[in-house]
């Protein structure tokens, strides 16, 4: 994955010695209206309005784009129809080298032609994750909406083609109480449909709540909540039995460090390695609001209030938060749009 650009694994490798003076990684909710209604995320009863448009987002990367990692996300993204734009605009003002966007797969026509258009941009190493968080009825049942597992097979079926060493498609289980157990169900009903995913294509990650992002709440008893943990362990467990991990593979080095962190998170509730939230990435929101990450619910600032992220980034406050960040005086999670940066900037 780091192997597509020498600049950006230098500054992931130097993360380990000093802050960087630029986030090299950017997730951006570009909208927090989605039409899923998943049992795991509040978003979808929010409706978002006064988000950021596309000439705001085109100004600011004009005068701050130093990103070469980006993260899209929602909500649902595709829902923004100028989603193609916006990611152009990324490619344009930016050294980008990877970038990577969740779908839920629901408009399988404006979601298979937004991601031709984006596939055109020829970035370096385009990701494209298919949330699936189950094999069939289950994964419409998690997500509220009946048809939807057959909807993004449709989508990975007429994109299957369109695949080669810089446009990838995965497929993205969020692990919860709903479905823990069913990861070897949800492979064996991929693989028979097509043939060539294996056990790698799909990436699991541990369900987390978010009072800014999610907009969700935990919920029930404690004991419940300890049997979800160890059932999570197992399964998380069971995930890395299966997968095969080559040495010379980045994505697959960062995915069994994942895994084996979320088998520790899961354990003690604490994010395993120091975390590099407003060292090396930063979130931000529909509305233009800077926070240290998904999960953080503190508001840094706003571009459309502050617009030289360059001077925000380098402030006495963001270097502070930071350092608590680092310190784990935080919120504490291990979420992928935090982990993977994290672990590269613990390697020493």
């Amino acid at each position: 994955m780091l192997g597509t650009n020498i600049a950006l694994a230098a500054e992931a490798v130097m993360s380990n010695f000093r802050r960087p003076a630029f986030p090299y990684k950017l997730t951006f909710a570009v909208t927090y209206n989605c039409n899923s209604r998943c049992k795991t995320c509040n978003i979808w009863q929010n409706r978002s309005t006064g988000e950021l448009t596309l000439g705001e987002i085109d100004s600011f990367l004009r005068k701050n784009g130093g990103f070469r990692w980006v993260a899209i996300t929602g909500g649902e993204p595709f829902l923004r129809r100028d989603l193609p734009e916006i990611c152009e605009s990324f490619a344009k003002n930016c050294p980008l080298q990877i970038l990577t966007i969740t779908t839920n797969s629901l408009l399988p026509t404006l979601q298979i032609e937004g991601i031709r258009k984006i596939a055109k941009l020829k970035i370096p190493r385009l990701i494209v994750t298919l949330s699936c968080d189950g094999a069939g009825k289950l994964h419409d049942e998690i997500r509220g909406v009946p048809g939807n597992f057959e909807k993004l097979c449709r989508i990975y079926s007429e994109l299957r083609g369109l695949q080669d060493s810089h446009f990838r498609i995965f497929f993205g289980m969020t692990l919860s109480s709903f479905n823990v157990g069913k990861f070897d169900e949800l492979y064996r009903e991929l693989h028979s449909r097509f043939p060539e995913i294996g056990y790698d294509r799909i990436h699991v990650n541990v369900f987390h709540t978010s009072s800014h992002f999610y907009s969700n709440a935990e919920g029930g008893a404690e004991e419940k909540r300890e049997k979800w943990k160890r059932a999570a362990i197992a399964e998380m467990r069971n995930v890395l039995l299966k997968r095969r991990f080559s040495p010379f593979d980045s994505l697959g080095f960062l995915e069994r460090r994942y895994i084996k962190g979320s088998i520790r998170y899961m354990k003690t509730g604490r994010s395993p390695m120091s975390c590099l939230s407003l060292s090396s990435s930063m979130f931000l929101d529909p509305h233009g609001n800077l926070y240290p990450c998904t999960i953080w619910n503190r508001k840094m600032a706003s571009i459309r209030e502050n617009k030289d992220l360059r001077k925000l980034w380098n402030s006495r406050e963001f270097r502070e938060t930071a350092r608590l960040a680092r310190e784990l005086k935080c919120p504490n999670c291990w979420t992928p749009c935090e982990a993977y940066q994290t672990i590269l900037g613990n390697l020493l």
